[in-house]
C-alpha cells in the first residue's frame, strides 16, 4: 500500500487573498496528480496560513475545505484546534481515511461515499492532538505554532 504525504506552508499574503486561492489550487493539483489511485492513502498537512475564524478568513477556509474535498480529502481536525500563539487556527491536516469510528461503522465494504467524497473506511485516524513545544529558554520560542499529531491505522 502506498502512502502519499504532502507538507505545505502557504504564504501569509494577508492583503491578497487571491494568492491563497491560487496556492490552494496548486496544492490540489499536485495532490491529484500524485494520488490518482483512490486506494492509496494521502495526507496533506502544514501551515496553510488560513484561519477558520473570522468572516474574511472563513471564505478562505471554506475554499480550502471544498478544494481538498474535490481531491478526495477531508479535514482531520474538525474541532478547529488553536495552533498559533495569536489564537488562530492556521495549521491543518487532510486525509482520505476515515477520521472517526462513526465513519468506519457506516460502511461494510471499506469505502464510504459521502457526497462526492470516497473515504477509505478500512483505515482510520485512531488518535490526534496538539503538541505544545516548551521553550528552551525564556523569550526564545521554538515556534509560534504548536504541532499537530495524528496516528493512522492503515489496512
Amino acid at each position: 500500500r502506498r502512502l502519499n504525504v504532502f507538507s505545505a506552508h502557504l504564504d501569509s499574503a494577508r492583503n491578497n487573498p487571491s494568492v491563497k486561492f491560487e496556492q490552494v489550487n496548486q496544492l490540489a493539483k499536485a495532490v491529484s496528480d500524485a494520488s490518482a489511485d483512490p486506494s492509496q492513502t494521502t495526507v496533506v498537512a502544514g501551515d496553510f496560513n488560513i484561519c477558520a475564524r473570522g468572516a474574511d478568513s472563513r471564505v478562505l477556509y471554506d475554499n480550502l475545505l471544498s478544494t481538498m474535498r474535490e481531491v478526495g480529502l477531508q479535514t482531520v481536525f474538525t474541532d478547529l484546534t488553536q495552533t498559533h500563539c495569536s489564537g488562530s487556527v492556521l495549521d491543518h491536516v487532510f486525509t482520505n481515511v476515515a477520521c472517526s469510528r462513526e465513519q468506519t461503522a457506516s460502511s461494510n465494504d471499506g469505502s464510504d461515499e459521502q457526497g462526492d467524497l470516497a473515504v477509505d473506511t478500512a483505515s482510520v485516524v485512531v488518535s490526534k492532538g496538539v503538541v505544545h513545544f516548551d521553550s528552551p529558554a525564556p523569550g526564545l520560542p521554538i515556534s509560534d505554532h504548536d504541532g499537530l499529531e495524528f496516528t493512522l491505522r492503515l489496512h
